[in-house]
């Protein structure tokens, strides 16, 4: 008897597309841009422009690493997927919602 799919696993996928599932299997993060600094013992926001990589800040949160990086991809307009795009799209003040009347 074949297994059933793992629900709670699919769930996961569809809410949040963009994070560890795109990522390469030597990341320690779930976060694009976002690396674990053993020695510093935080989570470093980094990204690469321009063939240079540009230090985005080191921080206690994971979380908060890959929102910085989501904010320096926003606002210099990159052209690059985001950690948390829905909230970026809230911050805009945009939503995929119709509005109410």
């Amino acid at each position: 008897m074949q297994k059933p799919p793992d629900i709670f696993l699919f769930i996961f996928v569809l809410a949040y597309p963009t994070h560890k599932i795109y990522a390469s299997k030597n990341t320690t993060s779930q976060f694009r841009g976002v690396s674990w600094n053993k020695v510093k013992k935080k989570w470093k926001a980094s990204i690469k422009v321009g063939g240079k990589t540009k230090h985005l800040g080191r921080f206690t949160d994971e979380e908060k690493a890959g929102r910085a990086f989501d904010k320096y991809v926003a606002d210099n307009n990159l052209d690059r997927p985001l950690n948390f795009p829905v909230a970026a799209e809230e911050e805009d003040g945009e939503s995929s919602l119709e509005d109410e009347k």
